[in-house]
């Protein structure tokens, strides 16, 4: 289920560090010190990485989700250029 920018307001710091999950990969990580960063999961080849998009407030939940699908083209566009020299 999508998040809402009530749950993302309202999400507040615990023991561990915790993340809030929205779709296509984007979630919310929330910290024991009450700081919450938008990062991105993503999959480069069979291994998983996490991307930090910003911090809330200053990108809201709109924003990190126009942001969301830039490092899946930027990714296409690395490979697509490390291909190309290696064949020189």
């Amino acid at each position: 289920m999508p998040l809402t920018d009530i749950a993302v307001r309202q999400a507040s710091p615990a023991d561990n560090v915790y993340t809030l999950s929205d779709s296509r990969g984007l979630g919310l990580c929330v910290t024991p010190s009450g700081g919450k960063h938008w990062h991105f999961r993503y999959y480069w080849p069979s291994k998983q990485h996490r991307m930090t998009l910003g911090a809330y407030p200053e990108i809201s939940l709109e924003e990190a989700r126009e942001k969301r699908p830039e490092p899946r083209s930027h990714k296409a566009s690395t490979l697509k250029s490390t291909a190309s020299e290696k064949c020189w």
